[in-house]
């Protein structure tokens, strides 16, 4: 299987095989380019200036090498379908943030709501 070589600062060559590549190059996920990381925080710190793109392939980055080293570790204990729906999740974990969606987290913006004591059945 081809193989593509993304380079990036922190984790240098991130080899991307052609089928995760596709999945790179879909205008859906190209648009973490535009949604920064660290929000509004690189108007107080400049050089904090990250997207979701480059986190999300690090992210990708870091889950193969995890997936690698349990395969190695203790063979049979992830196979290879298991260790790719890794690797996809963590690719594409952040495809449907929204820009400055960080402050939907903070409870003044959405207070959390839970399904306890609601009489709210789940099945």
């Amino acid at each position: 299987m081809r193989e593509r070589v993304i380079r990036d600062e922190i984790h240098k060559d991130i080899l991307v095989p052609f089928n995760h590549a596709r999945i790179i190059d879909t205008k859906e996920f190209q648009r973490l380019r535009s949604i920064q990381q660290l929000s509004t925080c690189e108007y107080v710190f400049p050089a904090a200036n990250h997207n979701r793109f480059s986190h999300s392939l690090g992210a990708y980055h870091l889950a193969r090498k995890l997936t690698e080293l349990i395969q190695e570790v203790q063979p049979g204990l992830i196979n290879d379908d298991d260790a790719e729906l890794v690797h996809l999740a963590a690719l594409l974990h952040d495809i449907g943030h929204p820009p400055y969606s960080i402050y939907l987290k903070h409870p003044k913006y959405l207070p959390h709501f839970t399904l306890m004591n609601t009489g709210v059945d789940c099945c």
